[in-house]
């Protein structure tokens, strides 16, 4: 169904304020990384937190804790999907079909037909396998 592989996803901490999710991502820029995708949400009324993909996770960890914020990593299943209605419900619908749930999710916009989906959930090994 989907080509799924497992990987790490950083998890910065930032303050909830205009402006800082841009200067992370520019942390990332000025180390000449790309982003594969981010989801960024505020956890209160002055923290917020950002989930970011990256090719070269140790790299990014590394030039984020130098900019001066929190970064840990864990692991996520990256699934590429089709890139058309429904896809992401196809998938989700097969995790919860084999009684994993899913504790974070997040899609990045398709290029050449295909689109990337990031899912922690409480077994990705597991996840992994239901949908191949």
């Amino acid at each position: 169904m989907a080509d799924a592989k497992l990987i790490k996803e950083c998890q910065v901490s930032i303050t909830n304020e205009t402006g800082s999710g841009a200067k992370l991502l520019a942390t990332l820029e000025k180390a000449g990384l790309n982003m594969k995708g981010v989801v960024g949400y505020q956890l209160g009324q002055d923290q917020a937190s950002m989930h970011v993909l990256v090719e070269d996770y140790g790299k990014a960890c590394e030039a984020i804790r130098n900019a001066g914020y929190s970064c840990e990593t864990v692991d996520v299943a990256l699934v590429e999907v089709e890139d058309r209605l429904g896809a992401v419900a196809e998938v989700l619908g097969r995790l919860a079909k084999a009684g994993i749930p899913v504790e974070h999710c997040y899609a990045t916009a398709g290029t050449g037909g295909r689109s990337l989906l990031a899912l922690r959930t409480k077994d990705n090994v597991k996840a992994m396998m239901a949908l191949r």
